[in-house]
């Protein structure tokens, strides 16, 4: 994991000024950009699946934050299936990513961060 250090002014008991330093260390970052599940097996949870695993692997590699940008599929509308190789916001929902915003007509940044794993 990368660290970096950080120096900043700080004020001393008696009005001093003195210089502080501090380690911060810098999240990972990951991305998760698309899918391809065969069309056989489509609507059948393998991209969820593959999620899971992905983030399983991020976790394993000591963790971080990761991004997506998953369409945003609207109310009633239907999208063919093959459009939708970056997953949906739902299922990044039901992964616990968090919505960011949108970008474009149906399109949307979704973040997590995923601990390190254990042992």
């Amino acid at each position: 994991m990368a660290s970096a250090w950080r120096t900043r002014p700080a004020c001393g008991r008696d009005g001093s000024s003195v210089m502080t330093s501090h380690v911060v260390r810098a999240l990972r970052r990951w991305r998760i950009t698309c899918f391809f599940v065969d069309r056989d097996h489509r609507r059948s949870g393998v991209a969820r699946e593959a999620l899971d695993g992905a983030l399983e692997l991020i976790a394993q590699a000591g963790g971080g934050e990761v991004v997506s940008f998953p369409n945003e599929l609207a109310p009633g509308k239907r999208t063919s299936w093959s459009f939708l190789h970056n997953g949906t916001r739902a299922m990044f929902e039901q992964a616990v990513f968090t919505f960011e915003r949108h970008i474009g007509k149906s399109k949307t940044v979704m973040r997590k961060t995923v601990p390190p794993a254990r042992g």
